[in-house]
């Protein structure tokens, strides 16, 4: 049996830095590995491979991120999650600046 939810919430959530650190250590505990793909202003799609490159980025207003997809999956591919988070019609992730 395979089973999939999906959800889609339009209140402001602000993604700190503990909060994003919390949420990837539960899903790399439940699932598996993760990675992330940043859509910045600048047009650029990044990857980044772990935590550590995601919270190294810079996030300047010039190529802040608008659009942040975090993808993971079992090794043997019985277990799956993604969470995006977006700036939407209101919204700009613009917390991961230090």
């Amino acid at each position: 049996m395979e089973a999939t939810c999906s959800e889609r919430h339009t209140r402001a959530f602000v993604l700190s830095t503990d909060v994003l650190k919390k949420i990837w250590a539960v899903i790399e505990q439940r699932i598996g590995s993760l990675c992330a793909e940043a859509t910045c202003k600048d047009g650029l799609e990044r990857r980044f491979e772990d935590l550590k490159g995601l919270l190294a980025f810079e996030n300047a207003p010039s190529q802040r991120i608008v659009n942040l997809a975090l993808s993971a999956h079992a090794k043997d591919f019985s277990k799956r999650a993604d969470i995006e988070f977006s700036d939407g019609y209101y919204l700009d992730i613009n917390s991961l600046n230090k």
